[in-house]
């Protein structure tokens, strides 16, 4: 008798085992993992809320797509993960020309997005993303920089309240403001005259509409050298020197506070620089063996000359490919360097170099592709 009870007992906790097995398995949670994947990521749906992007700004077009015109869709699968970082790039549709290596950077790099969540708990998400390339023709705003007349707007206020916080907003880069300053310090008007702060800043007001088209600002530049002309007759040789060592003082420090310094999280406020010559890297034989295929995410400083260097592996594949990824971003690619304020500037930033296993002509790795 006992030994038939025991044994009711133990198949009723297999039974009970089994039941519970199943149940996991037709569970949401078991359904919503990501294919070929044990413990994640999650897709949405059941219960699993899609992340929300909260900062996506626009890749950089390619010279070679601009020149070629190519619009279009880039379609990427990745992983958002629970930290709000973004991985495992897998580009479904492609534009070529360099245009789908610059959606991934830019996704990698600048994207931010609020995780997904299940239970109210962030998870990673698998994900498709859609980044559209569009070419808009760049139209002619300069006029309408300042309203009404430009020529009325750059005279000196009349009313003491708004003369008094002009040299500040002059500092601050408002070209606007430092041309009514430089005027100010000529005529000793709101301010003592001064004609090295005044030749300072006609000369930045110069300089930040040198390659403006329209004639109306032409036209003020041409004012704002007439009055350095005027004054600089009466400075000395040493004076001048001064004056040109100012301007090119407060250059270094414009740029510093508007683009900070280089950090991988690419917080400057620049015009991004991108890869405009690539070389594909070479596959070790170790990872062609092994099947391994992905993207190496390689954190770099872009110079100001277009090349790259001081780089490390921010997120390897390991089996040779690491390295492979730092040989060709170092030794092969060429970029178009970031730009602060129109100047060319060193960035931090990270590069994704993409592996694929595609089928190929014995000896092709290395093979140019520009873009």
């Amino acid at each position: 008798m006992k030994s038939h009870r025991a044994f009711i007992l133990a198949f009723s906790k297999l039974l009970a085992l089994g039941l519970l097995f199943q149940i996991l398995l037709c569970s949401p949670m078991a359904q919503q993992r990501g294919p070929g994947v044990a413990d994640g990521p999650y897709v949405a749906g059941n219960g699993v809320k899609p992340p929300v992007p909260l900062y996506q700004p626009l890749p950089a077009y390619t010279e070679e797509a601009r020149n070629a015109r190519v619009e279009g869709i880039v379609l990427i699968q990745a992983i958002v993960r629970k930290d709000g970082t973004v991985d495992s790039f897998k580009v479904l549709k492609s534009l070529g020309h360099g245009l789908d290596e610059s959606a991934v950077n830019t996704i990698a790099t600048k994207w931010q997005f609020q995780p997904g969540t299940l239970n109210g708990a962030p998870v990673d998400v698998q994900v498709i993303i859609e980044v559209a390339f569009r070419i808009y023709r760049k139209k002619e705003q300069d006029a309408k920089a300042m309203p009404g007349s430009l020529d009325e707007a750059l005279r000196i206020p009349s009313d003491e309240k708004v003369l008094k916080p002009l040299p500040d907003i002059a500092e601050q880069g408002n070209y606007g403001a430092q041309f009514i300053v430089g005027s100010m310090y000529v005529e000793g008007k709101g301010v003592p005259q001064d004609y090295i702060q005044a030749y300072k800043y006609l000369a930045l007001f110069n300089a930040a509409l040198a390659d403006k088209k329209n004639p109306e600002f032409q036209n003020a530049v041409k004012r704002a050298t007439d009055l350095i002309d005027s004054i600089a007759g009466k400075m000395t040789a040493e004076q001048i020197a001064d004056a040109g060592r100012l301007v090119e003082e407060w250059k270094s420090a414009y740029l510093q506070s508007k683009c900070g310094a280089p950090d991988i999280k690419g917080n400057w406020r620049v015009d991004e620089g991108y890869p405009i010559s690539m070389q594909r890297p070479p596959y070790s034989q170790q990872a062609r063996e092994a099947g391994i295929e992905g993207t190496v995410l390689v954190e770099c400083i872009v110079h100001k000359e277009g090349t790259a260097g001081q780089c490390k592996v921010f997120k390897g594949l390991g089996y040779g490919l690491d390295e492979a990824a730092i040989f060709a971003v170092t030794g092969r690619w060429r970029f178009m360097p970031a730009k602060c304020n129109g100047e060319p500037v060193d960035k931090r930033t990270l590069i994704p170099v993409m592996f694929r296993l595609n089928p190929s002509p014995p000896g092709s790795d290395g093979e140019s592709r520009n873009r």
